[in-house]
């Protein structure tokens, strides 16, 4: 929620903050498509985005539920506990039972007059005493036992578990970055990159914590996940729906082509093509060896989740409730759904033919991946904002509560394997 120093509460599409002081598009725009419309209906769908979270006093969403569970070691899964906690589990999940350790062990207590992610703004120092600092941004897994996970108050802790998966693990180093930080990092060579809601692209040495380069990319906020292509970065912002390519040497920017429209989830990278979804309804392909824009298809809704692919089709679906299969060469539309009163905002999971979904407000929906039929239909008593994942060919759910759950991708049927306690 983005609660206003007046007597109005709005509740918006994802994580937001007070104010957007870019314009919101270029008068250039490197469609290739009929997009004049295009243009004034995304220009008035993200100004409509930006009125929302425009205003004194407004704040983040809580970052709690947000980030989705990951792999992490010989079969366990690591996830995100109540205030920032991070718990690693039996990735067999025969029965809910302890985790292997919670990280930290301890959290301080932290007043909190207003609100939102703003009680752990620097709150963290490293060591074990941890203030409440809750994250969006995906923990980040590297061979060899070690994670990297960066609060949203801008918190980047690299950790390790040399000691076997069975003990709390230690902490490498830790670095204070100063901005708020919803993007997943990326390592690239012997360094993490790290962009943050303010626009800047961090270069930080992966041996000693300490910041080597600092750049300004000239773009509003970074809520994607940072990806590699090439031994490059590539870079969309939330504002304007610029995507880049970046050199990881120089901070150079190689290549940047103007989606039309904010970009908050994570693009799919498949091959040299990249699929985004918009603020603007739009879903592109994008050619990553010229930047060009393959196709653009409309859509009934934001597009604020990331989408997931099978064979040659993409999956998307909407704020609204609309769920597309895309030709991932064409875009045409192999099928859509509509399904009333929905707000998908996290990434769809497929396994077999069965695609499965999260509504916001817990529901969930298995669909036939081919022809988009329901199969059946299921719930969970909590809100939903965490991607769906896929351990060992089961569905993870992660709730707003920390609970995890898997889902039978056939049947719908629930179990609950760790309680978030």
């Amino acid at each position: 929620m983005i609660q206003f120093r007046k007597a109005v509460t709005v509740q918006v599409d994802r994580r937001m903050s007070s104010c957007w002081n870019r314009s919101v598009y270029p008068e250039k725009s490197v469609f290739h498509v009929k997009h004049t419309l295009l243009r004034i209906s995304a220009s008035l769908a993200t100004l409509f985005f930006v009125i929302l979270v425009t205003g004194c006093g407004a704040q983040f969403a809580s970052p709690e539920g947000w980030a989705p569970p990951v792999e992490y070691g010989n079969r366990t899964i690591l996830l995100q506990g109540e205030g920032g906690r991070l718990a690693l589990i039996d990735g067999r999940m025969k029965s809910s039972e302890e985790p292997f350790w919670w990280y930290p062990e301890r959290v301080a207590e932290v007043s909190d007059s207003g609100g939102g992610f703003l009680s752990g703004l620097f709150g963290g120092s490293s060591g074990d005493d941890w203030s409440s600092d809750p994250f969006y941004a995906r923990p980040l897994v590297v061979p060899g036992d070690v994670l990297y996970v960066v609060s949203t108050s801008g918190i980047l802790r690299k950790l390790s578990s040399l000691n076997g998966i069975t003990e709390s693990p230690s902490e490498v180093w830790a670095l204070e970055i100063g901005e708020v930080v919803i993007s997943t990092p990326a390592l690239l060579g012997s360094s993490i990159f790290v962009g943050t809601d303010e626009g800047s692209l961090l270069k930080i040495s992966d041996a000693t914590g300490q910041i080597e380069a600092k750049w300004d990319i000239g773009v509003g906020r970074i809520w994607s996940s940072l990806q590699i292509y090439n031994d490059d970065l590539l870079v969309v912002d939330i504002g304007e729906g610029t995507f880049m390519r970046i050199s990881g040497k120089s901070g150079e920017i190689i290549d940047s082509v103007n989606l039309g429209g904010g970009v908050p989830g994570d693009g799919l990278l498949v091959g040299d093509s990249m699929y985004f979804g918009t603020f603007g309804g739009q879903v592109h392909r994008v050619n990553l060896k010229d930047f060009s824009i393959d196709w653009s298809v409309s859509g009934n809704g934001w597009f604020a989740g990331p989408f997931v692919s099978k064979g040659a089709k993409v999956y998307a679906a909407t704020t609204r409730g609309s769920v597309l299969c895309l030709d991932s060469s064409t875009g045409s539309i192999v099928w859509s759904k509509n399904i009333p009163e929905s707000n998908f905002r996290s990434r769809p999971a497929i396994v077999g033919n069965d695609l499965v979904l999260a509504d916001r407000e817990g529901a969930l929906l298995g669909l036939d991946a081919d022809t988009g039929s329901v199969r059946w239909t299921s719930r969970v008593d909590d809100e939903v904002y965490a991607d769906l994942f896929i351990h060992e060919g089961q569905i993870l759910l992660l709730s707003k509560s920390h609970a995890l759950f898997v889902i039978d991708a056939n049947s719908g049927a629930i179990r609950t394997v760790f309680t978030g306690e």
